[in-house]
């Protein structure tokens, strides 16, 4: 994955990491995690504080005391999320500035304004395997009508000598 410090621009932004080439999404790291970045089509576990730019907490698993758990690269959660946590270690604690084009876009969410530049401080807490993955039932899709194809093709082509 694409990640370099972000140059030039915006002092605060010295400090963070490039997740996308177009700055929609930089992170800072706050603490180091261990191993490889977490794969796509695995459930995430994560605790996260959401605020808004002005600093103002929107959302908290932590508040809640639960973490909280999505699978990767299914579009359950915003595109910033999908692929900004796919920058991370597990362990890693870090904040996430994503744009509205990675965000909410021109949508006001609840406390949320159109256009909002997001943080998240996320901590990659652990990731499981997916149970339910819709890649795995997109794949058993994939085998069924490849197989289904193939008895018509049987079929048609036992009908034609």
């Amino acid at each position: 994955m694409h990640q370099r410090k972000v140059g030039g621009g915006n002092e605060e932004d010295k400090d963070y990491i490039e997740v996308t080439n177009d700055r929609g999404i930089l992170k800072k790291i706050i603490k180091e995690g261990n191993g490889e970045n977490i794969p796509i089509g695995v459930t995430a576990i994560v605790h996260y504080t959401g605020k808004l730019i002005t600093g103002e907490i929107f959302d908290s698993s932590r508040t809640r005391g639960t973490p909280f758990e999505f699978n990767i690269g299914q579009r359950e959660v915003i595109l910033g999320w999908d692929q900004g946590i796919t920058s991370m270690k597990k362990g890693e604690v870090s904040i996430l500035k994503i744009t509205p084009e990675y965000g909410y876009g021109s949508r006001a969410i609840g406390p949320i304004p159109s256009n909002s530049t997001l943080l998240f401080e996320v901590e990659l807490i652990d990731w499981k395997k997916s149970e339910d993955s819709l890649f795995k039932k997109l794949l058993a899709v994939a085998v069924l009508a490849g197989f289904a194809i193939y008895i018509l093709y049987m079929r048609f082509t036992k009908h034609r000598d």
